[in-house]
């Protein structure tokens, strides 16, 4: 389930950033990706249930570990779970030596 959730968040970060015409910096195939951005996408996954607990939702398993989507989140509470992965994700690359700089360099400090 947590590797699905995984690549599924893959798939979604590549097509995003296509439909915005932004540069794609990593694989654009969850396989092929660095064993560093596969475990980032693996905690994010595992958080989810976590962020969705924040806002008092919760996510259940239906037929054959398929996944219903919700009408329940708002765009706000989006919103929200989006700040808490940034932060999420901001942290565990501060932790990794990687540093904000004016220009990207995806090289750790």
């Amino acid at each position: 389930f947590i590797n699905s959730m995984a690549k599924a968040l893959h798939e979604n970060y590549i097509s995003v950033r296509k439909r915005l015409n932004k540069p794609i910096h990593i694989a654009s195939d969850f396989d092929q990706l660095s064993s560093e951005l596969k475990l980032s996408n693996l905690v994010a996954a595992e958080d989810i249930p976590r962020k969705l607990s924040k806002l008092g939702l919760w996510i259940k398993p239906v037929e054959d570990g398929k996944f219903a989507h919700s009408p329940l989140i708002t765009n706000k509470e989006l919103d929200i779970m989006a700040e808490m992965e940034h932060e999420r994700f901001v942290n565990e690359r501060t932790r990794q030596g990687y540093r904000f700089g004016n220009i990207r360099d995806d090289i750790k400090a």
